[in-house]
């Protein structure tokens, strides 16, 4: 992959990001806040550099408004509605509820089913309104972000958790789509794959998050001799290894 091609990649993961409900939550956060205003890596917004506490940069600046139909920084934006799940009336008081619990703070977590239904139901913003006051999900929430594919909910869940534990890392390898694993590899809580988590990524045969991993991370040693056994006999993998390996370590 030549850099060109990964900035699009980049370029293209930040397209992507921009669903009805995070171009809503920035909407509110520019009517309470005024233009312009910015994002910090933990989902909240502002009008400095740095968040109130000093721990999130600035990683987002918001010019102005997303109305309907409208082209910003050349994406066309679709409708933006309050919330884009139509909801019953159970439904609307389920989140008034959570809403309830939310706006207690003492760091109260809801329970697992809760969080699932906030992040199928609820809008982004309510969704960082929690994580900010408890920094933590449930497993069975973190399981819906990925099989859901909910880019910007996870790029604000890895955005505030210290590090990603072994059993999140295993599933978004088992099933994370290839933006969410790259958001991964740029994010400051993710350290690297474990030996066996590596192999698993080998084991997949996607040669271009590889190469992604292979410009952030340092493999372990002994996945540079499982590559090496795999690729004696995989001529695909045989040239990535080449590309990349020392001259004196190339088969």
């Amino acid at each position: 992959m030549t850099m060109g091609n990964y900035e699009k990649q980049i370029a293209d993961l930040c397209h992507k990001m921009m669903t009805e409900q995070f171009l809503d939550y920035l909407n509110q956060c520019g009517c309470e806040l005024g233009y312009p205003f910015v994002m910090y890596s933990d989902g909240e917004c502002g009008k400095g550099l740095v968040s109130s506490d000093g721990k999130h940069n600035a990683v987002l600046k918001v010019l102005g408004s997303f109305k309907d139909n409208a082209k910003v920084d050349g994406i066309k934006k679709q409708r933006i509605k309050e919330n884009s799940v139509s909801l019953s009336s159970v439904d609307e008081q389920r989140l008034k509820n959570i809403l309830s619990i939310i706006q207690e703070g003492k760091h109260k977590l809801l329970s697992a089913d809760d969080e699932c239904f906030l992040i199928l139901k609820g809008t982004f913003r309510l969704f960082i309104l929690y994580l900010n006051e408890v920094c933590a999900l449930s497993f069975s929430a973190f399981k819906i972000i990925i099989d859901e594919d909910k880019l910007v909910y996870f790029a604000a869940y890895i955005g505030m958790v210290t590090e990603l534990r072994d059993d999140e890392v295993d599933y978004i390898l088992d099933k994370a789509s290839k933006e969410i694993m790259m958001i991964m590899f740029v994010s400051s809580s993710f350290l690297g794959f474990s030996e066996e988590q590596e192999k698993k990524l080998v084991d997949s045969h996607r040669l271009d998050l590889l190469t992604v991993y292979d410009g952030a991370y340092v493999f372990e040693k002994k996945t540079w001799s499982y590559l090496r056994n795999l690729a004696q006999t995989d001529p695909e993998l045989k040239k990535w290894l080449d590309d990349r390996l020392p001259y004196d370590k190339k088969l």
